[in-house]
């Protein structure tokens, strides 16, 4: 009897074990295929935010490591065409959204903090030459 009861348990154990690999491979499967999901879903969005033409000048990283320069001649549901301008110019390349790894845009001007850190430079610099103009007589104001 105890025999019995022993192999029933045994089994019972490589059957939950069994069953638990696999809906932990599943699941660990459809995380990874949502993600990818997610950064196609992103990566769309950002072509179509850019736009097509000279002035939608981006940089792509693609899954296998290539880095491709370029501008977007051409955005579709399901991929879009970049005319490079790295290493063979003019030569249009067509790229399947699930391929890129990471889309950066380039040639879009100062970054924001770019702009404040010159205006503040600014600031300081007006700023300055007046309080010399106008302490330039040894602490005295210049105003008469």
């Amino acid at each position: 009897m105890c025999k019995r009861y022993f192999t029933f348990v045994l089994a019972f154990v490589f059957f939950c074990a069994a069953s638990g690999a696999g809906a932990l491979a599943q699941e660990k499967s459809a995380a990874k295929t949502d993600a990818t999901a997610e950064r196609v879903t992103k990566i769309k969005r950002k072509v179509f935010a850019r736009g097509t033409g000279t002035k939608a000048r981006v940089g792509v990283k693609m899954n296998d490591g290539t880095k491709l320069k370029g501008y977007i001649s051409e955005a579709t549901a399901d991929h879009f065409t970049l005319v490079r301008t790295d290493a063979q110019p003019g030569t249009p390349f067509k790229i399947n959204y699930e391929d890129v790894r990471e889309l950066k845009a380039h040639g879009k001007g100062l970054s924001t903090t770019s702009k404040v850190l010159i205006g503040v430079g600014i600031g300081f610099v007006i700023t300055t030459g007046l309080l010399v103009l106008l302490f330039k007589d040894g602490g005295h104001i210049g105003l008469r």
